[in-house]
């Protein structure tokens, strides 16, 4: 539609609100990028806006289809013409097309478009270098001539015979090319002009030119400027005085051709510097003059002081000539000037203006009139082709001039003295493809509206102009204005707030932009409602888009109520107006970009769930482009379907208007258009129970319904929701959580889209499959299936990823992961089972259906692939995966432990998988035989082990021997982790990395050098660990070792011989034999025997000496002594305690069995002992974990709490035997003692009696020896008397001596 202001503004079908006031008459045109006038039903020109300064109507006229599809295809590089013999042409790539118009009083007949082939161009083509000539007799016969931008010229004679011949000739255009192509009506001729500005006359074979003999041939003649005698006599005598200067460059800026009587024809040809005036009959061709505008445009501008008096007046003033028009006022200039500016970096203004000059054949030397055409520009050096972008059109015949360029149009009327500010602009990115000018109208053939005229209306009060930043951007006066309101605390409702921005839209599609600005902040302030949900902001945005969607198309005739019923044409008209909503919806978007609402939407309410609002846009969107494609792929499925469509629908007064068929009702309600998918699956459904269709219908039948879904619906709309997604981000303040995402596309629910997807899909794979197999349509169907697939995936992971972003939704997203999951494998899984296996491997790999992958390399027989899989989704798990799918496998353990055997460090986890402990204990103690390169991993293997092995149900007794076989490795790595620290230092070992060490090579590190008797200790205890069989030579060669080095530890030669068992005592050897007996060692396995050691190599040293033989032989008898005295002291008791014992072991089972089998024994005296034992053992374990006992523990069952308590009596009575003896031996021993201590005393007692005697009979002797004289010679012999003598005998033994010797 047509906004205020003179603005011809965004249509599309979008009458928002068909009451919005306006002081003139306002219609809607169809706007998209086809021109949909031929699919107009009304009989008369349509107004399209009607001002108090221009009327701009689109004419009824026909614009074939072919036309309207070539710029559906291309419309970017398609130019058009329209010519007064009322013949149009539209020129795309390297073909033209041409038909018939109709215009004001000139009525055609609608003739069939010719489409004819145009030389190649490497520059490509342009509808200005192609023209018709008809018949002036008026037959109808019209021929056509085409230049190429390279100079080749085809000629066809007759453009309404079929398949017309033609001819070529080339023109010598030289380095120029081709600009533009003009009729010469009096000499039956065309007029060629050249970027140079050079000027040929083509005549074709009909013409000839008026040359005889020219036959069938083209004949082409260059125009040259006529020379005198003395004609360049300036020129040379300035070149002689001045020196030689270059001829400035011609440039063509334009050409424009009138006829101004019979066999007359006159030419005006603009350059960038000067104008010229060429007279051309059959006779002769003649130029008039040829002046320098450039030199006139300075002038004139200087008189009129053009520019303001800011700039510097002395600065250079440049000027460019753009293009040139005739009217009836005169000859129209248009040019653009500035003035220079010192340095590239100070800015320059460019102002566009209207020279004028005189039509008579005198050359002008001023302007007749300067027309100020109140626009600037910024300007840079370099810039000059956006400057010379502009172009005049006008009417030989009106005063009034326009001035356009791509979207929009200037109207300048030169009957009045001020220039009023009157435009007409279209939304549509170059919109305006050509002009033309028929019956006295001036013409534009647009994407928009197709043919449309623009007429101005009489003079009337006109405003001041206002300067302006661009012709084709900035607003002009607006018609109305809207009164802005101010969104007060009180609440409107939701029709209220669309009516608000419908106003603001309005006003944007004016151009008024900073008015809807201001309405849109007055409006819907950013503060008001920031995040909530269903804020009137929402709400109207909401409200406006789906109008816009579900708009009628109020400028198709056939929806008003006189309308007559629709030809073949609606079809067309139909994809026209889907394609203006469209438009209309993306410059909606823009809109609310440009105010700043977008960033201000949250959410709204849609199919009962909070959905982003800028979702539901973009959802809006994709509908529009979905029902466009539904269009184009519209069959009688489709049909059918919308005619279950429309009978569910609630009727409405439009479905009773004649001219209007099903598709005209649906189409319209865009937003519903997925309701098309519903029922296209019900009208399958119904089909296939109901009729009896053989097997081929069946197929085409389910084929037809899912490519429409996809194809007609789906396939588009989600790669517009790819293109666009960056547009329709949704901004959530804070940490607001974004609200979980469905999109149309993948609606649950019964008749939700989702749902029947699956349902097709089901009968695909079911029915459809069978029905085609073998067929040419089996891999049609199958892609169709791939298809759906895909669209329905996409579906769950768009809503999963939404769900992810929300914490407290995560049953709901697993529930949902879970479907996806399902369907997933599902439908993956289908297409492998039917052999599809390209189709199965793309979507497995890129939705990561590992199981489909999986099943893929097993059918394939590919490790290869299995193995690439495995490397590439290895951050996703496949690898574990793949591993938990073979163990769910019936076979598969067998298979794996075949497989595995040879593999030990694999096998053991998969026994402990499968539960075989007793193979999970045997092989790892394998490994842990072999294990030689780190002590820690051998003894993790070996507990394990252990673990493994009680938990084996092999028999008690072989489970007992494997774990003291274990504990006994466990042990030799226990003596090896107890290594002293300066050890392992002085070998450079680490606990970490020390390798298993033998037996041997750890008795050697703990005798080298250490002299803890307790590290002795230690390599005697390695003795068994080395050589269990202590008689093998082996270990009595590593026991005289150990001996050996614990000899060496002291020094036998300062040890006193005459006190030998002190000094033992004293030595580092019997220390280590004395703690060996002290922790119970049997002192006869471990010491060798003393000859033995006294012929060991290691002791060479010591052997020889008497003192060391004789020390060691007397430790060795003291503790042959003492071994000798343990043994007699043995008692019998002890050795029958402990034969009673054992035999009371299995009286202890038999109490046991018997008890068991009295219930009475069972119930009051084995039960009560085990429950109280049980809660006793719960209560100390609880303390020593550290927590409280148990308020109340579980008591045992039955039969557990009889086999405990039955164990408990049998305990007790071996207890009890055993305290008995120990009681009786105590006892026995008490007494003995009792014995021993009385006997110890009588012998004391005697012993002093003895001495007592003894002493006597000494003061006896002393007294008679010292009467007899001898006491004093006795003393003094006895001081001669050496000490070893003294020493060896006793006092008794020498007065014996000495009495026997006197």
């Amino acid at each position: 539609m047509f906004g205020q202001g003179g603005r011809l503004s965004l249509s599309g079908n979008t009458s928002l609100n068909s009451s919005i006031a306006s002081p003139r008459r306002s219609l809607q045109p169809a706007s998209k990028n086809t021109p949909n006038a031929a699919a107009r039903s009304a009989r008369a020109d349509q107004v399209l806006e009607e001002t108090s300064l221009h009327v701009v109507k689109a004419l009824s006229t026909h614009v074939p289809v072919q036309v309207r599809e070539a710029l559906r295809t291309d419309s970017r590089t398609a130019t058009v013409k329209l010519h007064d013999s009322s013949w149009a042409w539209l020129v795309v790539g390297s073909k033209v097309m041409l038909w018939r118009y109709s215009v004001g009083s000139i009525a055609t007949t609608i003739s069939p478009c010719r489409a004819l082939p145009l030389p190649f161009s490497s520059t490509g083509w342009k509808a200005d270098l192609v023209t018709v000539c008809t018949d002036p007799s008026g037959s109808g016969r019209a021929s056509v001539l085409a230049v190429s931008p390279e100079g080749t010229a085809r000629y066809w004679s007759n453009i309404t015979s079929d398949n017309p011949p033609y001819v070529e000739a080339h023109v010598g255009v030289g380095e120029s090319s081709s600009t533009s192509l003009a009729n010469l009506p009096s000499t039956l001729g065309c007029l060629l002009l050249t970027s140079q500005a050079h000027l040929f006359i083509i005549w074709p074979p009909a013409a000839g030119g008026g040359q005889s003999g020219s036959g069938s041939a083209i004949v082409v003649r260059q125009l040259h400027i006529p020379r005198g005698v003395l004609s360049g006599f300036g020129k040379r005598i300035s070149s002689f005085i001045f020196g030689s200067q270059e001829v400035a460059f011609q440039e063509a800026r334009g050409m424009v051709v009138t006829n101004v009587s019979a066999g007359q024809d006159v030419a005006f040809v603009l350059t960038n510097t000067h104008l010229q005036k060429w007279q051309l009959s059959s006779i002769q061709e003649e130029q008039q003059y040829e002046i320098s505008m450039e030199t006139i445009l300075k002038d004139a501008l200087m008189k009129h002081k053009w520019f303001s008096k800011d700039e510097d007046p002395v600065a250079p003033l440049l000027v460019w000539t753009v293009d040139v028009q005739v009217t009836s006022m005169g000859v129209a200039v248009l040019f653009v000037a500035t003035r220079s500016t010192q340095g590239d970096d100070q800015p320059m203004t460019a102002k566009y203006g209207l020279g004028m000059v005189a039509t008579d054949n005198t050359a002008p030397v001023s302007l007749d009139r300067l027309v100020d055409l109140n626009y600037d520009c910024p300007y840079k050096p370099g810039n000059e082709p956006a400057l010379l972008a502009y172009c005049l059109h006008s009417n030989p015949s009106s005063s009034l001039v326009m001035l356009y360029h791509r979207n929009a149009v200037l109207l300048i009327d030169l009957r009045r003295d001020t220039l009023c500010e009157d435009i007409v602009q279209f939304p549509v990115p170059n919109a305006i493809l050509g002009k033309g000018a028929c019956d006295q109208h001036s013409l534009f053939f647009t994407l928009s509206n197709g043919v449309i005229s623009i007429s101005s209306v009489g003079t009337v009060d006109l405003p001041t102009p206002t300067r302006r930043a661009s012709i084709l951007g900035t607003p002009g006066l607006s018609g109305r204005s809207v009164t802005s309101v101010a969104m007060a605390t009180s609440h409107y409702d939701a029709t209220e707030y669309i009516e608000l921005l419908k106003n603001s839209f309005m006003e944007y599609l004016n151009g008024n932009v900073d008015m809807a600005f201001s309405l849109c902040r007055a409006n819907f302030p950013p503060e008001s409602f920031a995040g909530h949900l269903n804020t009137p902001c929402d709400l109207a945005v909401c409200g406006l888009s789906e109008l816009v969607l579900n708009d009628l198309p109020s400028s198709d005739p056939r929806w008003s109520d006189s309308s007559e019923p629709s030809g073949s044409a609606s079809s067309m008209i139909i994809l026209y107006q889907l394609e203006d909503k469209q438009k209309a919806h993306s410059r909606m978007v823009q809109f609310l970009t440009d105010v700043g609402l977008l960033d201000q939407l949250t959410c709204v309410t849609v199919r009962n769930r909070p959905m982003c609002t800028c979702y539901l846009l973009r959802e809006h969107a994709e509908k529009i482009v979905a029902a466009t494609s539904l269009k184009r792929a519209h069959n009688q499925l489709v049909d059918q379907a919308i005619r279950l469509v429309l009978q569910q629908r609630p009727s409405s007064g439009a479905a009773s208007r004649p001219g209007l068929s099903n598709q005209d009702l649906f189409y319209t309600q865009v937003t519903d258009i997925d309701a098309v998918i519903s029922a296209l699956f019900a009208y399958e459904e119904n089909r296939l129970h109901m009729s009896s269709d053989e097997q081929e219908e069946t197929a085409d039948l389910i084929i037809g319904v899912g490519t429409v879904m996809v194809e007609g619906v789906f396939r588009e709309a989600l790669q517009y929701r790819k293109n666009h997604s960056a547009l329709y981000q949704p901004y959530l303040q804070g940490d607001q959580p974004e609200p979980e995402f469905v999109p149309w596309t993948a609606s649950t629910g019964a008749g939700g889209t989702r749902s029947v997807m699956i349902q097709q899909l089901d009968l695909m794979i079911s029915v459809g499959v069978r029905e085609t197999q073998g067929t040419p349509h089996e891999q049609t169907l199958w892609q169709c299936v791939e298809d759906m697939i895909i669209i329905l995936l996409d579906g769950y992971k768009t809503q999963l990823k939404s769900l992810e972003k929300d914490s407290g939704a995560q049953a709901h997203a697993d529930a949902v992961r879970t479907e996806y999951e399902v369907n997933k494998h599902k439908y993956i899984s289908s297409l492998l089972s039917n052999e599809q296996l390209k189709q199965a491997s793309e979507l497995a790999e890129t939705y990561e259906d590992f199981g489909v992958l999986i099943d893929l390399c097993d059918t394939m027989k590919d490790r290869n692939k299995l193995r690439e899989y495995m490397n590439r989704f290895s951050e996703q798990g496949f690898s574990n995966f793949l591993f938990k799918r073979l163990l769910d496998e019936e076979d598969f353990p067998e298979q794996l432990g075949k497989f595995l055997q040879p593999h030990n460090h694999l096998n053991w986890l998969h026994q402990i998988a499968i539960g075989n402990f007793t193979g999970v204990y045997k092989t790892l103690e394998q490994l842990a035989e072999v294990e030689d390169k780190y002590i820690a991993k051998k003894k993790t293997l070996l507990s394990i082990s252990k673990i493994a092995a009680l938990a084996s149900d092999v028999p008690q007794d072989e489970k007992d021997e494997r774990v003291e076989a274990l504990n006994h490795q466990l042990q030799l790595i226990e003596y090896q982790e107890n290594l002293p620290a300066e050890v392992l230092d002085a070998d450079g070992l680490d606990l970490g990395t020390m390798p298993p060490l033998s037996p041997e090579k750890l008795v050697q590190l703990y005798v080298r050098d250490e002299k803890e008797p307790l590290h002795f200790l230690y390599a005697l205890e390695l003795l068994d660990f080395a050589h269990p069989d202590r008689d093998s030579q082996e270990s009595k060669d590593l026991r005289v070792y150990i001996w050996s080095m614990a000899a060496l530890k002291d020094d036998w030669s300062k040890l006193d011989t005459d006190n030998p068992l002190e000094q033992l005592q004293l030595t580092f050897f019997f220390n280590v034999v004395e703690q060996a007996y002290s922790r119970g060692m049997k002192l006869q396995g471990l010491l060798p025997p003393v000859e033995e050691l006294l012929k060991s190599d290691l002791l060479h040293g010591l052997t020889k000496d008497k003192s060391f033989q004789f020390l060691m032989r007397a430790g060795y008898e003291q503790l042959e002594r003492v071994a000798t005295e343990m043994v007699v002291a043995l008692p019998l008791g002890k050795i029958l305690y402990l034969v009673v014992r054992q035999v009371s072991k299995p009286i202890s089972v038999r109490l046991q069995r018997a008890a068991k089998q009295t219930p009475f024994v069972r119930t009051y005296i084995i039960m009560p002992p085990a429950q109280a034992f049980h809660k006793m053992e719960m209560f100390v374990k609880m303390r020593l974990m550290g927590a409280k006992g148990p308020a109340q523990v579980q008591p045992l069952k039955e039969e557990r709490a009889i086999e405990v308590g039955a164990e408990l009596i049998g305990e007790a009575f071996i207890f009890s035997v055993a305290a008995a003896f120990v009681l009786y031996e105590y006892n026995k021993s008490v007494k003995k003692e009792a014995a021993k201590e009385g006997e110890r005393k009588k012998d004391m007692e005697k012993m002093r009696a003895q001495l007592d005697r003894l002493g006597e009979d000494m003061r006896l002797v002393k007294e008679a020896l010292e009467q007899t004289g001898v006491l004093k010679k006795t003393e003094i012999q006895s001081e001669n008397v050496k000490p070893t003598e003294v020493k060896n005998e006793s006092l008794l033994g020498r007065v014996v001596k000495w009495i026997g010797t006197n």
